[in-house]
């Protein structure tokens, strides 16, 4: 009888086991074990399908990136637009640009022309490829439209782009500016097609204004489909339907102003600051003659920390500068000493007109009670809330004396953040030197110190509060994000 091997024996076990294998892989359908990914565990993978409801107690009339200022409207902004770079994640300095519709890019002629590289596979919602002729003239057409900081820079020095082929954008500019890929990332700057139509990860589906809209998943997005088919979103609702909706599990995600009625579910604070103003329009009598000394007994005499506590807990907070103290670092430098009392002088108008927007919560709820600050000056201030529209036409124009209105932090590098607000409220103080993002940190904090405190010595803009609007999210949404500018993004966002 002939013994086997050692060897032999090992040799046959493994053909044994693969045949065994063959036949398990021909046999199919099999089950294999993944470890952690049980059948308990398929709950938790991102799966594609479902429609998100989205609540806003804000208006939205436009999702124009030109032109988006409330909440709503810069979510649907940045969720159907793209621009060029983009600042990333947790970014305070401004230094640090990431690619997003241009890959790659770099400076000529010493900072005086600069080539981008355009994102391969980029397509609009039209079915359009991105070319460098169509990213031109969206470029130059939002640096004309916009009206912050970055696209004033850029069209003082005369901002101009070519296409020599289908994939490279040139742009030149009259003086060297080191600082044009920080400018391209701000929103207002994103790339829109001549028909209107964005590179987003959401297309329109339906868009009624100041109503409601519903986005749509873009299938051919060059970063991948989002997981959800589409959002829907409703815009202006008070606060009692609102709590309503979401305890019937009819909106997923609310976002309240913290004016309103403390919201319902797990409710988080944006990470983005919004600005109270008291604003002087410039052809209000308040300026004449002694303008900033009227200016500045009016601003003593209100008692923020009082209108701080109208709001709920941890939400707002006192503000002495255009920055909150927790972006600046300096803030409290601008605060009235506790030891100085109240101005007892009263101003030369016995009767103040403050008008505000009717759709600003915040705005509604202060300037009622500014009414009694103002009252120990011996000032009567007669409140007149106008509708969206009219407001906006009105602020600079009106033969009014004073506006307030809510300004949201677009960003958290404080140096932009900034020079948004003095392009908006046209408050003196050298805007385009705060993209510059070099030199230490101290170095930068007493430029943007010297700046803001120059714009508020003019007397035109009052900081009032910073608050942050509130959240709610039902249980079972994965995967969303909200940035420090208090921009949602639901591109990769799914639900359980």
């Amino acid at each position: 009888m002939k013994v086997q091997s050692p060897k032999s024996k090992v040799q046959g076990r493994l053909l044994v086991r693969r045949v065994l294998l063959l036949c398990c892989f021909l046999a199919g359908p099999w089950t294999l074990d993944l470890g952690p990914w049980t059948s308990a565990d398929a709950a938790a993978r991102p799966r594609y399908g479902d429609t998100l409801r989205l609540s806003f107690s804000q208006t939205a009339e436009t999702y124009d990136p030109a032109q988006a200022a409330t909440l709503p409207e810069r979510l649907l902004a940045r969720s159907i637009y793209e621009t060029l770079t983009s600042l990333p994640r947790g970014n305070r300095t401004g230094a640090g640009v990431e690619g997003r519709l241009a890959a790659s890019w770099r400076a000529e002629a010493g900072g005086r022309r600069w080539i981008f590289n355009l994102r391969p596979g980029a397509r609009f919602h039209s079915g359009n490829a991105l070319s460098a002729a169509a990213a031109r003239a969206a470029v130059e057409r939002a640096v004309t439209r916009a009206q912050t900081a970055a696209a004033a820079q850029l069209r003082a020095l005369q901002f101009v782009c070519s296409s020599p082929d289908p994939v490279r954008l040139v742009c030149d500019l009259s003086e060297p500016l080191p600082v044009v890929p920080e400018m391209l990332a701000d929103p207002a700057l994103a790339i829109a097609d001549a028909d209107g139509s964005g590179t987003g990860p959401w297309k329109i589906g339906a868009w009624t204004a100041g109503t409601r809209a519903r986005l749509e998943a873009f299938d051919d997005y060059w970063a991948g489909r989002p997981f959800l088919d589409a959002i829907e979103a409703e815009f202006g609702v008070e606060a009692r339907r609102q709590r309503v909706e979401f305890e019937l599990k009819r909106a997923e995600v609310l976002a309240s102003s913290p004016a309103e009625a403390r919201p319902p579910g797990a409710a988080r604070p944006s990470p983005a600051a919004s600005l109270l103003l008291l604003g002087v329009p410039a052809k209000s009598a308040l300026l004449a003659g002694d303008g900033a000394a009227a200016c500045r007994a009016l601003s003593e005499a209100i008692d923020r920390e009082a209108l701080a506590r109208l709001l709920p807990p941890g939400v707002a907070a006192a503000a002495f500068g255009l920055l909150p103290g927790w972006l600046s670092g300096y803030e409290w430098l601008f605060g009235r000493p506790l030891d100085k009392p109240p101005p007892a002088a009263g101003l030369p108008r016995a009767a103040l007109r403050l008008i505000h927007d009717a759709s600003d919560p915040v705005a509604r709820l202060i300037a009622s009670r500014l009414t009694f600050d103002f009252r120990a000056l011996g000032v009567e201030l007669r409140v007149d809330s106008l509708a969206h529209a009219a407001y906006a036409a009105a602020r600079e124009s009106a033969p009014h004396d004073l506006y307030l209105e809510s300004a949201c932090l677009r960003t958290a590098a404080p140096g932009v953040a900034l020079a948004d607000l003095l392009q908006r409220y046209q408050l003196k103080g050298g805007a385009a030197g705060l993209f510059v993002a070099g030199g230490p940190p101290e170095a930068r904090a007493e430029a943007q110190y010297r700046i803001e405190h120059e714009a508020l010595e003019t007397a035109r803009a009052i900081p009032v509060l910073h608050y942050r609007d509130v959240y709610s999210f039902q249980l079972g949404l994965e995967q969303v994000r909200l940035d420090e500018s208090g921009f949602l993004d639901l591109a990769n966002a799914w639900k359980k």
